[in-house]
């Protein structure tokens, strides 16, 4: 972990190995695969990761777990140092916020905390199709996650996919604004921790 540990400064903008007489650092602590809003399997993240040269690198996907195993598996089969990490959806003071967490595992209580967070989702998104559904936009929901092609995080984003492909509207930025932006009328309010529970 020591590495990690050096390599962290790098995503802050310094360079630990220039100033300490040692070989720079090289870190990604923020990535994310297509389990949350990536485009690929946690797999592939590491190779990839891999491949441009990384020392080490954190798989944190939104309010997920579920690619921690791929990735470390991957990352170990290249000899790479890997940091278990979710970035995690928070409420704070009426805010919405991101907290990158590390050295997180699923079986942990904050990984059962997220898949009741996964469950939520689902709730939310069938909520925002019945609303939908009323406004004479009817989605299915299987066309939904099947545009999001497995990833744990369904939310808005795979919703105003569906829109558009539903020929309901024609861009993303429309069904937003007519449909599931936050003050039009099929929109339904994501459930966040508050900020002491994590």
């Amino acid at each position: 972990m020591r590495r990690v540990a050096r390599a962290s400064g790098v995503a802050a903008g310094r360079d630990p190995g220039a100033t300490e007489g040692r070989p720079p650092a090289r870190a990604d602590l923020h990535l994310h695969s297509d389990l949350s809003d990536g485009l690929f399997p946690p797999r592939e993240v590491m190779r990839r990761a891999h491949g441009a040269g990384l020392l080490a690198a954190a798989l944190t996907d939104h309010d997920t777990l579920a690619g921690l195993s791929e990735a470390r598996v991957e990352a170990l089969r290249l000899g790479f140092d890997f940091l278990p990490g979710c970035e995690i959806s928070v409420a704070w003071e009426g805010f919405d916020l991101h907290i990158l967490a590390y050295g997180v595992e699923a079986g942990s209580p904050l990984g059962a905390e997220l898949e009741r967070m996964e469950a939520h989702r689902l709730e939310r998104l069938r909520a925002m199709l019945a609303r939908l559904a009323r406004l004479g936009a009817p989605v299915s929901e299987q066309a939904v996650l099947d545009g999001a092609r497995g990833c744990r995080a369904v939310g808005r984003q795979h919703l105003s996919r569906a829109l558009v492909a539903g020929g309901w509207v024609s861009s993303r930025e429309e069904a937003f604004g007519r449909f599931i932006g936050a003050s039009a009328p099929a929109y339904v309010p994501k459930e966040t921790e508050p900020l002491a529970l994590i």
